[in-house]
Order: C-alpha cells, then sequence, then structure tokens
C-alpha cells in the first residue's frame, strides 16, 4: 500500500472529464486503494465544540448548512442557528402543535433571495426568516428531502414502489412542474407491507460553489446539478458488478434483500471542494452479525480527483498527520472546510482504543470537553 500523490502522473485508468459527464468506474475505485494524509489536501485542523444553553443539547448532526454568517444546523433534537465559531443563537421552530411547531423534519434548506429558512414536515413546508421568527405554512404534502434552487423547491423520494417520483419540482404555488420518474413506481412486491432501505450517512442533496445538486437515494447511480427548474447529469457511476439488482431490492423482496444485500454498494453521501468529491460508499446489508451495529467493513471511502479524472478507495479514511488522532471523512464542504461531526465520547473512544498520541494543540482542546459536551464539529482547511 502507497501514500496518495495527489499530482503525479499516473498510468492507471482515468474517467472521462472536460465538456463531457464524468463516468466514474466503481470497480476501478474498489480496486485502486491508496492512503492519504490529511497535510496533502488541508493545512489546519480544529475541533469545534458547539455552545449551547444548559437545557439544549446538541447530538446526531444530519445537515449544516452555510447561510451569509451563520450556520443552520439539523441534529435530532431539531433546526437551529449557529455562528460560524459554534454559539447558539435561536432555533427555528420546535416540536409541538402550534403554529411554527413541526412534528418531524424530513428536510432543510435555505431561499437565498427570501431570506427564508424551509423545513420539510408532515404535509406541509414550514418558513422561518433568518432570525428564526414563523412566517407561515404551506400545506404542499410531505416530502422526504429538500433543496431549494433558484425559485424552486426541489424533492427527492425514497428508492420504493410507492413514489411516483424520485425527484421533483415544485414551484410558488406548490404544484409539480418537473419530475424524473421513478422506474419501480406501481410494480408488485413481495412483501407484505412497504420496505426499504437507508444509511445514517444519506443526503439525497448537497451544494457547492452556490450550486444544488441531488444525490438522491443509496440506489441511484446518477447525480444531478439542479437549475431553477432544470435538471442535468453532473456525474454517473458505472457499478459493475456491485449494483444492487432489482430483485433483491429492500421494497421488492426483504428476505432476497436481507440474503443478499451486503454484496451490493450504494452511495449515501457526497460533498464536493474545488478539486475533490468525496463519497460515503456502503454495502446495502451488514456483514456484521448484529445488523443495526457499526461494522467499519461495510463501509468504503473514494475520492475523485476533478483536476486529473483518477479516483481511489482511501484506504482507512484520511490519516491525521497534522493533529495524530482517529481517521476523518468529510460529511460536509462549506466555507472551505472539510467538516465532519461527532459525539466526543465516540472521539476519546477511539483516541483511547487506537493508542493515538494527539498533538499538544489538540490535547489542549480535548481538556475542556467532556460527558455533557455537545457533538463536535472537525474542520480541516482545504487546500486551494
Amino acid at each position: 500500500m502507497i501514500n496518495l500523490c495527489l499530482g503525479c502522473d499516473s498510468s492507471e485508468k482515468k474517467t472521462a472529464v472536460g465538456n463531457s459527464v464524468p463516468l466514474l468506474d466503481f470497480e476501478a475505485f474498489m480496486e485502486n486503494e491508496r492512503e492519504l494524509n490529511l497535510s496533502e489536501i488541508a493545512d489546519t485542523i480544529e475541533y469545534l465544540e458547539l455552545k449551547t444553553p444548559d437545557d439544549l443539547i446538541v447530538s446526531y448532526i444530519q445537515d449544516i448548512i452555510s447561510v451569509e454568517d451563520f450556520w443552520v444546523i439539523r441534529s435530532r433534537e431539531g433546526v437551529d442557528k449557529f455562528t460560524k465559531d459554534g454559539v447558539y443563537v435561536t432555533s427555528f421552530g420546535r416540536r409541538g402543535q402550534g403554529p411554527g411547531d413541526y412534528n418531524v423534519v424530513f428536510g432543510v434548506d435555505v431561499d437565498r433571495n427570501r431570506r427564508e429558512i424551509l423545513i420539510s414536515d408532515h404535509g406541509k413546508i414550514i418558513f422561518y426568516d433568518y432570525d428564526g421568527n414563523f412566517i407561515r405554512e404551506e400545506k404542499w404534502g410531505s416530502h422526504q428531502s429538500i433543496g431549494f434552487s433558484d425559485s424552486v423547491l426541489w424533492a427527492g423520494s425514497p428508492d420504493v414502489h410507492v413514489y411516483k417520483n424520485t425527484l421533483y419540482a415544485l414551484n410558488s404555488a406548490g404544484d409539480t412542474i418537473r419530475q424524473l420518474e421513478n422506474p419501480r413506481y406501481g410494480k408488485q412486491s413481495l412483501n407484505e407491507g412497504n420496505w426499504r432501505s437507508g444509511s445514517q450517512y444519506q443526503k439525497d442533496f448537497y451544494r457547492y460553489d452556490d450550486e444544488l445538486f441531488f444525490n438522491g437515494p443509496q440506489s441511484n447511480d446518477t447525480i444531478y446539478k439542479l437549475s431553477g427548474v432544470a435538471y442535468t447529469p453532473y456525474l454517473i457511476w458505472d457499478m459493475g458488478k456491485y449494483k444492487l439488482p432489482p430483485e433483491y431490492e429492500a421494497w421488492y423482496s426483504w428476505d432476497d434483500f436481507r440474503q443478499h444485500a451486503a454484496n451490493y454498494w450504494g452511495i449515501p453521501s457526497v460533498c464536493e471542494s474545488d478539486r475533490y468529491l468525496f463519497f460515503i460508499c456502503q454495502r446495502f446489508w451488514t456483514v456484521g452479525e448484529v445488523p443495526y451495529e457499526h461494522h467499519e467493513d461495510n463501509f468504503r471511502y473514494m475520492l475523485y480527483d476533478k483536476e486529473t479524472g483518477e479516483g481511489f478507495n482511501i484506504v482507512g479514511k484520511i490519516k491525521d498527520d497534522i493533529s495524530f488522532g482517529p481517521g476523518l471523512w468529510p460529511e460536509w464542504v462549506i466555507d472551505g472546510y472539510g467538516v465532519s461531526a461527532i459525539e466526543w465520547y465516540t472521539l476519546s473512544n477511539r483516541i483511547e482504543e487506537g493508542n493515538y498520541e494527539v498533538s499538544s494543540a489538540a490535547q489542549a482542546q480535548f481538556e475542556n470537553f467532556d460527558d455533557g459536551t455537545n457533538e463536535l464539529l472537525i474542520l480541516y482547511k482545504l487546500k486551494r
């Protein structure tokens, strides 16, 4: 195994780049294993504690959106506004039955033109201003994930047969004005009831360079760029032998899915910087004995170099050779930083179990953390 030299020439097979849509060969990526040091792609690393009132604990962060001089952070507890140095400002709604309250948060995004925060709830979209004040709600139905582009609200559906569209766009009246049809829609299932698979890392939408992209459900093999009402292919995966056959999909046969799906891979999460795309890849079913416990062999971490057209399977995540902590992988790219989220007890256990001798700068930060610490953000400044 060798270290990855990001600026070097390679005789490895390269994907198509330029004006054409890149076609990425998943099998080739899987075989092209490399190690990657953090210092090769980043200059600094910081462990940022989110500071909140005593009655608010932030855990299981699902999304972070950069808006002007603040972040919108969606977590298990709700949707909150933070300064960019991690200080709590206010919340956007809360669970309840009153005006501006929600039952469940399916998705969050921002209308930057109207300066509004949108939350997708059961049967409705709720709108708030940037200060957290409730503005209105629209009875536009339930949408499993959302993204906003210009004046258009895009929504995505899980990869099951009961949803007509995989991707669709709503106008300001809540009418569907564009759609990408779901090829599974209306087909007969062998299951009793509706079953589907999912990933804790699932992120249907992401942003790069102020543009909106749709990664879609885990089985999707095409990333689309969304601009207003238009959607165009941005990147396509050739999954080869790792593509889950339709007859093994969870919605069709849960029994066959559980028996066979560990042999196949999906891509639930992607984020993008000026040079790289970072992919979290996951088996559709675990190879571990306990289905819902973390098993690292269920994951692969792949990097695509947009400049050279090369793709790599990064072994053991990105090696932290700056603060000398456990391996890293970005879930978001925000304001030029790769960003990961982790609970302090998880990080501290990994440091202890892996016998990591972290840097004095990191150790000084860690001394301020304890069991009551909110989830941490790990930010690493990406090289340009």
